[in-house]
């Protein structure tokens, strides 16, 4: 975990701060959710300029989801 606009001492303590991987894993184990994908997509926050995100790497992140037959996504944030 790496950024510069924010002190990420905590964060590598405890990731589950920014991605709940640890209780994504319990839901699987506990029969809530069928499997977690990996890899995992995940987008830097700072983003003074979207268009390209929301244009080409949104887009194309969804497509690979929906490729790999995804019911749904965690969203998490910082």
């Amino acid at each position: 975990m790496a950024h510069t606009h924010y002190d990420t001492t905590e964060v590598a303590e405890d990731v589950d701060s920014v991605l709940a991987i640890h209780r994504l894993q319990e839901m699987v184990s506990d029969g809530l959710v069928a499997e977690a994908l990996t890899p995992t997509y995940s987008f830097m926050g700072y983003v003074p300029e979207p268009s390209g995100l929301m244009e080409d790497t949104g887009p194309e992140v969804a497509g690979l989801l929906k490729g790999e037959g995804v019911d749904g996504v965690v969203i998490g944030t910082t």
